[in-house]
């Protein structure tokens, strides 16, 4: 679950394989379910995403939030939640941080 959305909403990503990743919102007010498939760089093909958690909010990023994402080769990947488009970033220096896989991240 996102822990930055205000009101009563609730939203919250699913990650999958090849880099799959869907930002989800539920309003609670009209009962609303809406999704969006975020745009996959073709680098990230073939990578699987395990497990996600959420940055707090950062001053120095106009108080938005990242969504860091564990993956199956041992690197972490970084999504922008508050820009357009959700952003992957710096995909080009992704590296391996542990050998294996990541399954849980927390921030």
């Amino acid at each position: 679950m996102d822990p930055h959305v205000d009101g009563a909403d609730l939203a919250w990503v699913i990650v999958g394989n090849d880099a799959g990743l869907t930002y989800w919102r539920f309003k609670t007010d009209t009962l609303e379910l809406t999704f969006l498939d975020v745009s996959v760089p073709e680098n990230l093909r073939s990578t699987n995403f395990l497990c996600v958690d959420y940055t707090p909010k950062m001053p120095g990023v106009d108080g938005g939030y990242r969504i860091v994402i564990g993956a199956d080769d041992g690197s972490v990947v970084v999504n922008d939640a508050n820009a357009e488009g959700t952003p992957f970033i710096d995909v080009g220096t992704r590296g391996r941080v542990i050998d294996g896989q990541i399954g849980v991240i927390s921030i």
